[in-house]
């Protein structure tokens, strides 16, 4: 996942930052979340929090 990160970042030359929380920081801060995508991952805590800088 990295390596697409940094592919990404070279051809947007846009930086993405990448944050590594606990469970517990995780499920609050969904709870600011404006939508959920459940992707059926089965890995157990194979979660991630998208952020847009796009005010809605």
């Amino acid at each position: 996942m990295i390596d697409i990160i940094e592919e990404e970042k070279q051809a947007t030359g846009k930086a993405i930052s990448v944050a590594y929380v606990s469970h517990e920081e995780f499920k609050a801060r969904t709870h600011e979340s404006k939508a959920v995508v459940r992707t059926g991952e089965c890995t157990p805590y194979a979660n991630v929090i998208f952020q847009a800088g796009v005010v809605f």
